[in-house]
């Protein structure tokens, strides 16, 4: 339990934060390096050397299974249980939140210009929402069973998901029709996209990290 730091060299651990809060997920903001989860209704902010304790941002909603930094490091989207919110790092104000929604809510992604915030909604869906205030563009289908990861490209055009089921699909965000599903030997808990947009990192619990070729169109 807790957040392990681990040297990016050889994965050695530097420390253990908060030792007994289960973290669902974390993320590092682009800009400043602060280290951020959600727990209980609290956003935990680790600033720069990452000591205990947090910074607690008050929350109206019990979010953590989903965090992701704004591009600009101003922001966190969080989400849980159906529901998004997004907070202003600096001031700790709530700028929107979605109304309640059945399903639950998995991952969330942030698209590179910082327009549009992505979250992984159970049973089959992601939900494209626009950053300002939340409301909704569109649906995609996703998989009949958990989104347990999600990602846009570099630039903005694809969006990549995976999760329980072991299968990853690539889809058009323009025209969501336009999806390619490439087969896996395994489920999918992380994937990330190559910053030049041809590759994606895709990591199981036990099976490694590997490597996935996408084309420029895409598929």
């Amino acid at each position: 339990t807790g957040v392990w730091l681990l040297d990016a060299q050889d994965l050695s651990l530097i420390r253990n934060l908060s030792p007994g809060v289960g973290a669902w997920a974390v993320a590092f903001d682009p800009v400043r390096g602060q280290l951020l989860m959600a727990q209980d209704q609290a956003l935990l902010v680790w600033s720069m050397p990452w000591q205990d304790p947090p910074r607690r941002i008050p929350l109206p909603f019990n979010y953590g299974t989903g965090v992701a930094p704004s591009p600009d490091g101003t922001r966190v989207a969080l989400a849980s249980e159906g529901n998004c919110c997004v907070v202003e790092l600096e001031t700790g104000a709530v700028l929107a939140r979605t109304s309640p929604v059945s399903g639950s809510t998995t991952r969330v992604a942030w698209s590179p210009d910082g327009a549009t915030i992505a979250i992984g909604v159970e049973p089959e869906s992601i939900r494209l929402l626009r950053a300002a205030d939340l409301s909704e563009i569109r649906s995609i289908r996703s998989f009949p069973r958990r989104t347990l990861a999600i990602d846009f490209d570099p630039t903005g055009r694809w969006l990549a998901f995976g999760g329980d089921v072991r299968k990853m699909r690539v889809v058009e965000i323009a025209n969501p029709e336009n999806v390619r599903e490439i087969a896996l030997d395994h489920s999918v808990w992380g994937l990330r996209w190559h910053p030049d947009g041809t590759r994606i990192a895709s990591g199981d619990r036990g099976a490694g990290v590997r490597l996935v070729e996408v084309p420029s169109d895409g598929g």
